[in-house]
């Protein structure tokens, strides 16, 4: 009897402190959103990257409700155009597939070409589709590095834009394409790749980031202002641009936490910034124009000629991804000392019963 009643005082032991203890990092649902994108009607797309627990696009209503979730963690990047259509590319088919606003969902194109394979994409408003195109030999004299496929919306290939020695194009890069066909690169160097609709090309360096450098640009969006969006995960903060490079606004956190490392971004038409802060585990959005971090505004408006008059919250974080799976924090499941909780109380019963008939 000693046996199982000692076995019985540990099991309430170790029950009381597995329902007392934070869930262990295994026990938890964790998600790393990598990109987002937001639809004209300001329905939010993000993309769950490797490591999530469910992988995936998660398509959110304007008011932070899940409206669509899609399976995989095949998918490298999403795009929108401007009809609502959806585009992922999927790397390991090397394929493009096209999820209409209506209609069925179809491959919109497909790389077929050997020892290539697509990665990065962005779509214009007529839905026309840029796509990255990298060649994997590893012969270097027949290597001929990225390129950029412009494909129409009927999926034929309209043009192929290839490196050149401003825009050499020798690693993986995003992308986004501006209303006047400017398309924009970004490949976590120190600027930000322009392509002219004439042709014409150049490097867009930020100039006058405060208390900083811009060390790391991971990715860009084309706002309908003209402005540019651009990540730096170095520092961890998002920079509003002007086309020539000039830094309009600085931002380095949002509601009550800085920015842990912002790498997707995107813009809408009503002037809101959306960014997904993967180690963070959300994706926030605010207002460009009415922003400011934490309790202290200072630090965000100093030298910037600009006066943000109210603090956002931390409810402008996503909803849940799946109802009852919270993105932050993560949410806990039956951990292993609970586990190991309800052995032992299965076993100091065993023992009683053995022991009683005994």
């Amino acid at each position: 009897m000693r046996r199982s009643g000692a076995v019985l005082v540990l099991a309430v032991i170790v029950t009381v402190v597995a329902l007392l203890s934070q869930p262990a990092l295994a026990d938890a649902r964790e998600y790393y959103p990598v990109e987002v994108a937001v639809d004209g009607s300001g329905n939010v797309y993000v993309m769950m990257g490797s490591g999530s627990s469910d992988p995936g696009i998660y398509v959110y209503a304007p008011d932070g409700a899940l409206k669509k979730y899609y399976p995989g963690e095949e998918y490298a990047d999403l795009a929108i155009d401007g009809a609502g259509n959806l585009y992922l590319s999927n790397i390991r088919k090397g394929q493009v597939e096209l999820k209409p606003a209506n209609g069925s969902p179809r491959i919109f194109w497909r790389e077929d070409t050997p020892g290539r394979f697509i990665d990065y994409i962005a779509a214009a408003r007529d839905g026309t589709l840029y796509v990255t195109d990298f060649n994997v030999t590893d012969n270097p004299a027949a290597s001929v590095g990225g390129r950029i496929l412009k494909i129409g919306p009927d999926g034929a290939i309209r043009d192929v834009i290839e490196g050149s020695p401003e825009l050499p194009m020798t690693i993986q890069f995003k992308l986004s394409v501006s209303d006047n066909g400017t398309v924009y690169l970004a490949d976590s160097g120190v600027s930000v790749g322009a392509i002219y609709p004439d042709g014409g090309r150049s490097s867009i360096t930020p100039a006058g980031v405060e208390n900083g450098r811009a060390d790391r640009l991971v990715d860009v969006a084309a706002g309908g202002d003209g402005y540019l969006y651009v990540t730096e995960s170095t520092g961890g903060y998002v920079l509003k641009l002007a086309p020539d490079g000039r830094v309009m606004t600085k931002w380095d956190g949002c509601g009550p936490m800085r920015f842990a490392t912002p790498f997707g971004v995107a813009v809408d038409g009503q002037g809101r910034v959306y960014v997904t802060d993967m180690l963070n585990q959300r994706v926030v959005w605010f207002d460009g124009d009415r922003y400011r971090f934490g309790d202290d505004a200072s630090e965000n408006v100093a030298g910037k000629g600009l006066l943000w008059d109210y603090v956002m919250d931390a409810g402008n974080v996503t909803a849940p991804p799946i109802p009852g799976y919270p993105i932050v924090p993560p949410h806990g499941m039956p951990g292993y000392t609970f586990i190991i909780a309800i052995v032992c109380l299965c076993l100091a019963g065993l023992l009683t019963c053995l022991r009683g008939r005994i």
